[in-house]
Formats: C-alpha cells, structure tokens, sequence
C-alpha cells in the first residue's frame, strides 16, 4: 500500500469503510507499455464501468499523487447552530471553484457516462452524480463551478436518453461526441479508443449497423457533416498544410476523429433522395470499437460542383427589397456560400480557391430559417487518384435572396406586409428541389 500513489491509497480507505471488496483502476490493471492491451482493455470498459456499484473521481486533481482530500475554504465550511445539535449552518458562498482538472480529460467521459453513480471529490465539496441527478454537498453551484458541473448534467441527461423507449441514436451520438471533443487528450493516436466504450454501448442499441470510425453506416451522410465548434476565426490560412497531416494518419479525413478540435453537428439533416451510397471498405486491426483502422473508404453518387464556381455571400449585390420582391429573379437564384469553416484551422472566407476543391451535397435541412443556417456541404479535395477525395471541411450554401434575408433580419421588421417566414421557406424549398434535379457524380472519400 506504502508504495501506491496518494489517490490510490485514499481510493482503497474508502472501499474498506463501505465493505467493497473489488477495486479497478485503470492504470494498474492496464498494460500502460503495451497498445494492444490498451486497445483490447478500452473496448471492455463499457462493461466495467457500466456494471460498477461506484465509480470514485478524485476530480480536483491533476494526476495520482494528489489525492482525493482537500482543506476546504472556510466559505465551504459549516458552522454548529447553537442550541441545535447536529446542525450546521454556512453563508451562501461565491467562492470561485472552477479548479477540477478531471473534467477536462477526455479518457474520463466515458467513464462518466456509463456508471450507475459517481461521487466527485472536488477542491471544496463532493458532487454526487448519477443517472437521475448531479447534486453538490453544499447544495448550491455558484456561477463558475456551474460550467463545469453543468456539462456533467448535460452528459447525465443525454446518457439518460438511451435509456428511453424510443432514443433518437443520431442524436444523442452527436452530443455524445460534441461533449467527448471538448476534452484534451495526450495522444491523438486515443481519440477512437478514448470513446470505444460508449461505442459499444451504442452497437448494442443499433445492432444492424455498422460502427466506422467514429459514425455510423446509417447515418453515414449527416455523421460525416461535422464541423469544428467555437467562434470564427477570420481567414486562417493552411487549411491544405493541415489536410496533408491528416492524410498521413489511420483514420480518414471524412471521420471527425481525425482532427483533434471540439466538434459539433449543425441542424436537423435528411440525406437527398438523389444521393446513394454506392460502397464502403472499412478494416481495424484489433476490436472494431478502438482497434486501429488500416481502411476506410466511402463511395456516393451525390450533386458536386467546384468550389471556386461558387461567389461568397459577401460578393453578391442584391439589396433586401430585391430578394424580398424579386426572389425568382436570377440574380436572387445565384448559389452563394457563406464562410467555410475549415476542419483543423476554423472558419474563414479564404481566397483563391483551388479547382481541385469541390463541394458535395449530401442532405437537405428543411428546418425553420431562424434556427438553422443554409444548407450545408462538404469541401473536398481531389486526390492524385482519379475521382478520389479527402475532406477539408463544409460549407453553408443556399441561394443570394436567402443570404440577403439572413444576415439583414433586423431591417424587416419594417417590411409588415410581407411574408418572411413564408419567402425564406419558398427559397429553401426551392433550392433543395434544384439539389434533388441536379446529375449526381461518383466520388471516393478517403
């Protein structure tokens, strides 16, 4: 015992006091030198983890040697009411406790998500989590610790969702992976393995699917419109230097796990009824969930044109009144795209385009305006092989009458007569039909 890290000590005081006689830690029951036990151990972990009586985080600490207990701030500490025995009373902190560094590694997600229940051992207080709740010992989260503790209960309500008669799968595995990429991981070679366990999981749920790096067979079209998250970053520059990076790895480009920046999905999306998936090679070395990937390649018929056939939003000249009053001139049917937001490097506009660079139409949104974007693409580029492509990012795209609407919506509101909501509607359908009309071609996504 002497010679275990000071968490590992504390961690075993605590199964003796509740009388738990089995104890996993991951580090010590792993081969921590050897990748195929690792990639083995991680498909299990849904197991583990999954069928635990308690799950112990010792959340305030950077690594093993801290342990689990802290010397709380006296605003964290009761006092004793006089005249009433066993009752403690505290002022209602403020304090700042944002300090939980184990929140914020990815290979703990997971591991958050499948137990039944976990107790946080935090700078101040414990935390309690489980299936059904996330409650503090002081019974009130201040507005700091509550970014931290509030993605907790957004992974303790989405892993609930698997637990309903009727769970959206698409859904819930993008906000699984949406939560799972805001954490940082040490080597980028985990990404599939530090998430093969809520995979599992997930395969038991979709049991005629098929699992492929990181998105599913059927949802092959809308998994792969990922994007990264967070606020634009104006012309980034080296998004090629980037894609080459990523071309040298195992995992494909079309795969979110290629990149390592947190990533998120936009809208409600449903594949164009032109657009078919024609093949698909997929191969691991080792289980299907984190083994390592040796192929992977998709082949669709989809719409494609070349990126640099396409003007920015911004170029266009269109006035409001034109695209409100004149919406089938063909000055307001001219396709325009938005910024593109480029996997690796963020968003930005970019000049210069490429040919090589095209972009494939694989869904259609047909959600309401206010809440979703145009519709979205992926950006590809053409490889050295014939009809062979890698991913750089996606692309908004949707007709100018409808950008000039979007970005302007605060000028309308002195246009009462007219239909908004109803016009935007009639751009959007009408671009999706001219979508589903277009000749589709074939490419390979590697």
């Amino acid at each position: 015992m002497s010679r275990l890290p000071a968490t590992f000590r504390d961690t075993v005081k605590i199964c003796q006091v509740m009388k738990i006689s089995y104890l996993w830690i991951d580090s010590l029951c792993i081969i921590q030198d050897s990748e195929e036990d690792w990639r083995n151990q991680s498909a299990k972990m849904a197991d583990i983890y999954a069928n635990a009586f308690l799950t112990v985080a010792a959340s305030a600490s950077e690594n093993a040697t801290k342990g689990l207990f802290r010397t709380p701030d006296p605003n964290f500490v009761g006092d004793p009411l006089p005249g009433h025995p066993g009752v403690y009373v505290r002022f209602t902190t403020d304090a700042e406790d944002d300090t939980w560094p184990l929140l914020r590694r990815a290979w703990v997600f997971q591991e958050l998500v499948l137990s039944p229940r976990v107790v946080h051992f935090g700078p101040n207080e414990l935390i309690w989590q489980c299936r059904h709740a996330v409650k503090s010992q002081s019974r009130k989260l201040n507005r700091v610790l509550s970014r931290s503790i509030g993605i907790l209960r957004t992974t303790v309500g989405t892993a609930g969702e698997l637990q309903s008669e009727n769970p959206d799968l698409t859904h819930v595995w993008h906000v699984m992976v949406e939560l799972y990429t805001r954490r940082s991981l040490t080597y980028s070679k985990d990404r599939l393995p530090a998430i093969a366990a809520i995979a599992k999981i997930m395969q038991t749920l979709r049991p005629d699917d098929e699992y492929m790096a990181g998105i599913w067979r059927s949802s092959l079209c809308v998994d792969m419109l990922w994007h990264i998250a967070g606020a634009p970053v104006r012309y980034p520059g080296n998004q090629f230097a980037a894609v080459k990076r990523r071309m040298a790895g195992s995992i494909p480009t079309w795969s979110w796990a290629s990149t390592s920046r947190h990533v998120t999905w936009t809208g409600a999306q449903k594949v164009l009824s032109n657009v078919e998936v024609l093949a698909v090679r997929y191969a691991v070395d080792g289980p299907l969930v984190s083994g390592r990937v040796i192929e992977a390649a998709i082949t669709i018929s989809c719409p494609r044109l070349r990126f640099c056939d396409i003007r920015h939003q911004d170029d266009g000249q269109i006035s409001l009144e034109d695209a409100l009053y004149e919406s089938l001139s063909a000055e307001s049917s001219e396709m325009m795209h938005d910024n593109p937001r480029w996997d690796d490097v963020g968003w930005g506009r970019g000049h210069d385009i490429p040919t090589q660079l095209h972009v494939l139409f694989l869904t259609r949104n047909d959600g309401p305006y206010k809440e979703y974007g145009g519709q979205c693409a992926l950006i590809v580029m053409e490889t050295d092989h014939s009809d062979c492509y890698v991913r750089l990012g996606i692309a908004e795209l949707h007709y100018a009458g409808w950008w000039a609407i979007w970005h302007r919506q605060g000028d309308i509101e002195c246009v009462t007569e007219h239909d908004v909501d109803g016009l935007m509607g009639k751009y959007n359908t009408r671009f999706i039909d001219m979508l589903e009309e277009m000749d589709t071609q074939t490419v390979t996504l590697v």
